[in-house]
C-alpha cells in the first residue's frame, strides 16, 4: 500500500473512523431491526384487539382496524429515516476501504478525513445523492415488502369488517398507495440524475 501522501495523523483518524463507522453500522442495523420488530409487535396487538379478541362481545372495532392500515406507513418512515443514516455509513466505509485498496484511484491531498456521514466524501454525486434520499430508503425492497404486506393484509381485514359503504375503499388505497409511492420513486430518481 503507497501511502506516502497521507500524513500518519490522517492515517490515524481514518483508522479511527472506521472503528467509528464499524460500531455505527451494527448500531444502525440494530436500530433498523428494532423498529421493524416493534412494527409487527404494535400491528399484531393492534389488529388482535381491533377484531375484538379481548371485547366482550368479540365484536370488531372498526377504528382499530383501521389504525392497522395507518400504523405500516408510521413505521415505514421511521424505518427509511434511519435506513438513510445506515446508507451513508456503509457507504462512507466502502469509500475508505477503496482508499486504502485502489492506490492508482487514490488522492490523498483531497480525500476527506473523518467524514462519517459522507457529506463531503459522496458531494456532487447525483447517484448518491438518490441512493441517500428518503424516497429511496421508502421503497428499499426489505422495508417496503415488509410494511407493504402489513398494510395489505390490514387492508383485506378492513373490507371484510367495515360496512358496506366503507369497504371498498381500503383495497384500492392500499395497492394506490405502494403503487403511487413506486412511481413518485421513479419519476424522482430521474429527477436526482438529471441535475
Amino acid at each position: 500500500m503507497n501511502l506516502e501522501n497521507i500524513s500518519d495523523k490522517q492515517l490515524d483518524l481514518l483508522k479511527t473512523e472506521m472503528n467509528i463507522l464499524a460500531t455505527k453500522i451494527s448500531d444502525a442495523i440494530d436500530t433498523l431491526w428494532k423498529v421493524r420488530t416493534a412494527a409487527i409487535t404494535l400491528w399484531s396487538a393492534v389488529l388482535s384487539i381491533g377484531l375484538g379478541s379481548l371485547s366482550q362481545t368479540k365484536e370488531p372495532s372498526i377504528i382499530l382496524l383501521v389504525l392497522t392500515c395507518l400504523l405500516p406507513t408510521l413505521f415505514i418512515d421511521i424505518d427509511a429515516r434511519n435506513n438513510r443514516w445506515y446508507r451513508k455509513l456503509i457507504n462512507r466505509e466502502n469509500a475508505i476501504q477503496r482508499f486504502f485498496n485502489a492506490p492508482n484511484d487514490r488522492n490523498a491531498s483531497s480525500f476527506p478525513i473523518y467524514d462519517i456521514a459522507g457529506k463531503y466524501t459522496f458531494q456532487g454525486d447525483k447517484h448518491l445523492a438518490w441512493e441517500f434520499s428518503q424516497l429511496r430508503s421508502l421503497i428499499d425492497p426489505i422495508p417496503l415488502t415488509f410494511y407493504g404486506s402489513q398494510l395489505i393484509f390490514s387492508s383485506v381485514t378492513c373490507t371484510i369488517y367495515t360496512p358496506v359503504p366503507w369497504r371498498y375503499i381500503f383495497l384500492p388505497a392500499a395497492f394506490l398507495a405502494i403503487v403511487g409511492l413506486l412511481l413518485v420513486a421513479k419519476l424522482q430518481k430521474r429527477a436526482y440524475l438529471a441535475k
